[in-house]
């Protein structure tokens, strides 16, 4: 090689390192594929102001006072057969006298019901005073409803057992199907006719409850329904959303 071609030979070779440095690593795969994914941190419409990211979901919350006071008449006693029927509601004896248990003569402001005075908003926290006063609505109100529903010839006026016979305990599928009513009539939760493994606790509850009241069939049955009712109407599936 002489003085001439040896600087060419210098150059190509630098240039033949710097191609050859140039060339980057391949990258790992990504979970999207082998393709590399820039992620895109402004999902916002334009203009629209910035946002805490991941969002905050909403915390649980019971029943107000004023919801469960306008709900508990229509699910204890309105149907279309009888309209006008004098509403069950949850009532206190308070000086020998019912009163309605959401008024400020009784409970109203011990559950904590805004009078605007001294107390201008309601907590939606299930505490242990709320679920203690719960369980007293629910045995209040449910002995009402069977109470009302066990002197009611015509099922289609009844309330709480609208499927069953009032002097029997052991017609399964009858019960059964009335299990699935109040399921959707107190949970909003609706069954398919047929499906019985949703009601099977239900099921349970009303069998030893009847089983285990003294007297005739009638009263095993009132208290078998009336069972069912409070473990409806206390679950936080009725308070909670």
């Amino acid at each position: 090689m002489n003085i001439f071609t040896r600087p060419i030979a210098l150059v190509l070779s630098l240039l033949l390192w710097t191609g050859c440095a140039s060339k980057t690593a391949p990258t790992e795969p990504t979970p999207e594929g082998n393709a590399n994914v820039t992620p895109n941190e402004n999902t916002l419409p334009i203009g629209h102001p910035p946002v805490d990211l991941p969002p905050e979901s909403r915390e649980t919350k019971r029943m107000t006072i004023s919801m469960l006071e306008g709900s508990l008449p229509v699910v204890a006693s309105w149907n279309e057969e009888s309209p006008n029927d004098a509403p069950i509601t949850w009532t206190v004896l308070y000086k020998g006298k019912d009163h309605p248990a959401f008024g400020d003569l009784a409970l109203g402001k011990t559950l904590g019901k805004p009078d605007y005075v001294q107390i201008t908003s309601e907590s939606a926290v299930a505490g242990t005073l709320y679920v203690k006063f719960m369980e007293d609505m629910a045995r209040n109100v449910c002995t009402k409803m069977a109470e009302v529903d066990m002197v009611e010839p015509n099922a289609d006026k009844r309330n709480l057992i609208r499927f069953a016979s009032l002097d029997s305990i052991d017609d399964d599928a009858a019960i059964n199907a009335n299990l699935r009513y109040l399921k959707l009539r107190f949970w909003g939760e609706y069954i398919d006719n047929g499906d019985d493994d949703a009601v099977a606790e239900l099921k349970q509850l009303f069998d030893a409850s009847a089983q285990g009241q003294q007297g005739i069939v009638s009263r095993k049955a009132e208290e078998g329904w009336r069972a069912v009712c409070v473990g409806l109407l206390s679950a936080p599936d009725f308070h909670i959303y």
